[in-house]
């Protein structure tokens, strides 16, 4: 009797470990840009069903200009025409398109106009390991990329038309002048 109890718990072991074995040699989500793999720092990551990458070598892969100033202040994403602004911690995302800061400080300060639209994110930026980490999918689909999920070997794959992104960003002053208005106003 005393045997099988033993043997019971040998077996339960053994089980519990296997399992432990797979999930430690679980494969790191990967992300590819046109067939060209995204090194990072720190490994994307599945939070609630959506795949969460490092801001700064994703999007600066993607050719855009990438500026943050700190939590109070929006993560901006410049590719010419097309800004996106999101905070962390917050599932707001604020897709403006033009260049006209003038413009753009008007319709925020106005309740947004038809250059800005907002979309819901189901998972909010947030800081990991003094990096920030977004939410792939609707980052890109705004940008104009086409995004697909390879389960079976854990890969975000993102394509678009490669002149996208051999495309320089042409905007350069428009984060500059937005994080300039930020610090002046309050509670927006």
């Amino acid at each position: 009797m005393k045997m099988r109890k033993i043997g019971s718990l040998l077996i339960i072991l053994c089980v519990w470990l296997s399992g432990v074995a797979v999930a430690a040699t679980e494969e790191p989500v990967k992300i590819v840009i046109n067939q060209q793999y995204v090194t990072c720092d720190i490994p994307p990551r599945i939070q609630n069903g959506r795949t969460l990458v490092p801001l700064r070598p994703v999007f600066e892969a993607l050719g855009c200009d990438v500026y943050w100033q700190g939590e109070s202040l929006p993560i901006i994403i410049v590719k010419n025409d097309t800004k996106l602004l999101l905070w962390t911690d917050n599932v707001m995302l604020y897709q403006y398109t033009g260049t006209d800061i003038e413009r753009f400080q008007q319709q925020i300060l106005n309740g947004y106009g038809n250059n800005i639209i907002q979309y819901q994110l189901d998972v909010p930026p947030q800081l990991v390991a003094d990096r920030t980490m977004v939410p792939v999918r609707t980052l890109c689909e705004v940008l104009g990329m086409t995004v697909s999920w390879d389960e079976a070997n854990q890969t975000v794959w993102l394509t678009c038309d490669e002149s996208i992104l051999q495309q320089p960003n042409q905007d350069t002053q428009f984060a500059i002048q937005a994080y300039e208005f930020f610090q002046g106003v309050d509670n927006l």
